[in-house]
């Protein structure tokens, strides 16, 4: 055995017991990556140590060593078998005592230490509409998907044919990052080896950002408000199809935003303004305007709720004419689009008898002549009626069928089918109507101060024809938000959507436990090996070690089991209100699964993983009326006592985007008829098969507890199997490392015993005594007993 220190050889006197310490248990344990193997010894006092330690009788010097770093390496017959810095823990004339401790992975030591959003992941973008829609089809890892907020419901309209409509807003989309690229970025500098990570699976997983959240209760108590409207009022558009929410008079002006931040009076219709507060009286009326002027410099963003009811004209089967874009003052123009939510009854099949319809030409031609024709009693072509309007209202017969109405148009002497857009709507549907629409805008955060504080005197709304009519409702509101968090037009990079306060070890931790991840690092070749329980050991790379079995030396036998406890429930963290509420109706405990180890040889009791980042989430239909096919997740809980606006680490599957049913179409900023699908959980439809994140078995999906089935089973009716091989020091070296030809951490190994052949894993080494040539080896059997 040789001893090198920084490449000079030392004497020693003898060989010693080298601690291997590999054990299978730790690839499952992500921190176990950070620590090495440590070795002490003592080696004499000669000359030739002296010069390379130094002498332990000159006092003076005697800490000299320890003053720098050094490298030491054992090896035996050219094989390194221990390498490391080494320390001098002790000296004396009976020898230097030395300690050599091996690197830990160097990556799983760095994850510990950093910060999450140190994550060094290039991304610099403007949180605006485009970005939103770019992110579901480009190859960018942050991805902006639909969430809904678990909150109680808005009343709607009393005036409008339809409830009110929600319009999606950029708060309503939340950044996901793709968790390939973390993992890729966090284990940087090193070779990742895993056909798990380039699985369709692990690619389309995401984890929820979170922007910063400061505890900002002194300031808004000092300073902060939130304002509503005394009264709904109604304007009217101006030949540009604007009114404006100003303080002037005039038939196109709204009077000011929202005019009253004043708790428990009476509104102009006798009802208590309620949920306002005006903290400091920083919220104020100058010379008739509102402005916030704070009492010392802050930074502030400002969320608008806003509601009111618009005129509209039927445009398009997809859209209305109407107020459809919002201008809230330097940089926050937010142009959306007014959804046509009436059904069109062309695709209906029969038509109902006696009943009165809307016809409406949307590219209407005001000289051109139509003729809207159906199959009566079987009868195809049937004239209903002649008009050259761009509506008209039309009645089915009493007592003949029906159906397939079909528009024509006169060319020349003739009438050929028009290929124009133009719907069929019930009766009481006219080409005018009224719409409510309500949304929530949080604008990008100013600096505010006292001499220059912010102005809400330039808001107008656009978009609508002259002569159409806004409706203002009283809920309509505004609030401070003292919080540097991006908004709605800020210029937004990872950090700022990275504002977990967690260590990035953390989220490798929580990754591994959801999908049983065994992690090994061979740190001579920079290389980490990635992959779950069952696809880590390599069924194609089987040795037979029988020959090596050291036949003096006593085998061992014991039941997996013994370790392992009869209970064990795979779990999430705490609930949501969605969730929570779901547990009330099912009586369960949603995305949990518990299993039972049957050997009596188990641990009596039981024992609870539970994820230590991720909560689960459930998706809802029916949030927003014009596209109630989609599925959003729900986040939040509404029933706290102090709601928050943060979401909490969440995980799920981008499933890319997703058809919506024929009539239905997504709103901003994308309008067409598909949405990104982003879920934990999917039932599948005719589109996309079933995917879950739970860890049960659910509406068909299999559950995350497959990719621990295979080593419960093991641990139900396996052993253990402890034995003494006789290896030369090359073998040891090569059984640490991976990717070669030979037999190392990852193979299958064979051992004929009895006459009968049984394949095993390394499930651990000891030490390695290089004189003896031997070492102990406690190795799991598979539950095949043939590997093909």
């Amino acid at each position: 055995m040789i001893l090198t220190i920084d490449k000079k050889i030392c004497d020693i006197e003898e060989s010693v017991d080298i601690p291997i310490s590999y054990d299978a248990d730790n690839l499952g344990k992500t921190t176990k990556n950070r620590g090495g193997r440590s070795l002490v010894l003592t080696i004499p006092l000669t000359q030739n140590n002296i010069k390379i330690v130094g002498c332990p009788e000159d006092l003076h010097n005697a800490s000299i060593f320890n003053s720098a770093t050094h490298f030491a390496e054992i090896s035996q017959d050219h094989a390194t078998l221990l390498a490391g810095e080494v320390v001098l823990m002790k000296s004396s004339k009976s020898g230097f005592t030395l300690r050599i401790t091996t690197q830990g992975s160097k990556w799983a030591r760095d994850a510990a230490q950093r910060m999450f959003n140190t994550i060094p992941i290039a991304y610099f973008k403007s949180l605006a509409p485009l970005t939103v829609l770019e992110s579901w089809t480009d190859s960018s890892p942050v991805k902006f998907f639909p969430i809904d907020r678990d909150e109680y419901p808005q009343s709607s309209s009393a005036t409008d044919l339809l409830p009110a409509e929600r319009l999606l807003t950029i708060g309503d989309y939340h950044p996901f990052i793709q968790v390939k690229v973390l993992f890729e970025k966090i284990i940087d500098g090193y070779t990742i080896e895993s056909q798990f990570m380039e699985s369709e699976l692990f690619k389309s997983l995401y984890i929820s950002g979170a922007y910063s959240s400061t505890n900002t209760e002194n300031i808004e108590n000092r300073m902060g408000f939130r304002a509503r409207r005394s009264a709904s009022t109604t304007a009217t558009a101006d030949h540009v199809g604007r009114v404006y929410a100003s303080h002037h008079p005039g038939s196109s002006r709204l009077g000011n935003i929202v005019d009253t931040a004043t708790p428990n009076v009476l509104d102009q219709e006798g009802e208590m303004v309620e949920d306002v507060w005006n903290n400091g009286h920083c919220f104020r009326v100058e010379e008739g305007k509102i402005v916030f002027r704070p009492l010392t410099g802050a930074t502030a963003a400002f969320e608008y709720y806003i509601k009111y009811t618009t005129d509209h004209r039927i445009k398009s089967r997809k859209t209305l004419t109407g107020f459809d874009s919002i201008y809230l003052g330097e940089g926050g123009v937010f142009d959306f689009s007014l959804a046509n939510r009436y059904n069109d009854r062309r695709g209906d099949g029969v038509l109902n008898r006696n009943f009165k319809y809307t016809f409406i030409v949307f590219n209407h031609n005001p000289h051109a002549q139509y003729r809207l024709t159906y199959t009566r009693n079987g009868v195809v072509g049937v004239t209903w009626r002649d008009f050259t309007e761009r509506s008209v209202s039309v009645v089915t017969d009493a007592n003949l069928l029906c159906s397939k109405p079909v528009l024509k148009i006169k060319q020349g002497s003739g009438w050929v089918v028009h290929q124009g857009d133009w719907a069929l709507y019930d009766g009481y549907i006219t080409e005018y109507g009224k719409t409510t629409v309500e949304m929530k805008i949080k604008g990008a955060p100013e600096v505010i101060a006292p001499t220059s504080p912010k102005l809400f005197a330039h808001i107008h709304f656009e978009g609508a024809e002259q002569g159409m009519k806004l409706t203002l409702d009283k809920q309509t509101a505004v609030r401070s938000i003292f919080s540097s968090s991006p908004g709605y037009g800020s210029m937004i990079r990872f950090a700022d959507i990275a504002q977990h306060q967690i260590r990035q070890i953390k989220l490798i931790e929580s990754i591994q436990h959801l999908f049983n991840l065994r992690f090994y690092t061979d740190e001579q070749t920079k290389t980490v090996y990635i992959e779950p329980y069952d696809m880590f050991f390599e069924r194609g790379k089987v040795f037979d070690l029988t020959h090596k079995i050291d036949h003096t030396q006593t085998v061992e036998v014991s039941d997996l089991a013994v370790d392992v406890y009869k209970e064990r429930t795979f779990a999430y963290l705490d609930y949501d209100g969605q969730t929570r509420r779901l547990n009330q109706t099912s009586q369960e405990r949603v995305g949990e699964w518990v299993t039972t180890l049957p050997s009596a040889a188990a641990k009596e009791g039981s024992k609870r993983f539970t994820n230590p980042l991720f909560s689960p989430s459930q998706s809802v239909s029916d949030v927003y009326f014009n596209a109630p096919a989609a599925q959003i997740l729900k986040i939040g809980d509404r029933d706290l006592v102090e709601p928050t606006d943060s979401i909490s680490p969440r995980i799920v599957r981008y499933l890319g985007m997703h058809p919506l049913p024929v009539s239905q179409e997504w709103g901003y900023p994308h309008f067409e008829s598909t949405y990104p699908l982003a879920a934990f959980h999917f039932k599948g439809d005719e589109h996309k098969s079933k995917s879950s994140l739970y860890f049960e078995d659910r509406d068909g999906a299999a559950g995350l507890h497959s990719f621990y089935d295979q080593q419960i089973d093991q641990e139900t009716r396996r052993h253990k199997i402890a034995l003494s091989l006789s290896l030369e020091p090359h073998e040891v070296e090569s059984m640490l490392t991976c990717g070669t030809s030979n037999c190392d951490v990852r193979s299958i190994y064979k051992f004929i015993i009895d006459e009968q052949a049984i394949y095993c894993t390394l499930h651990s080494m000891g030490v390695y005594n290089p004189t003896k040539k031997s070492t102990t080896c406690v190795f799991t059997r598979l539950n095949q007993d043939q590997i093909i």
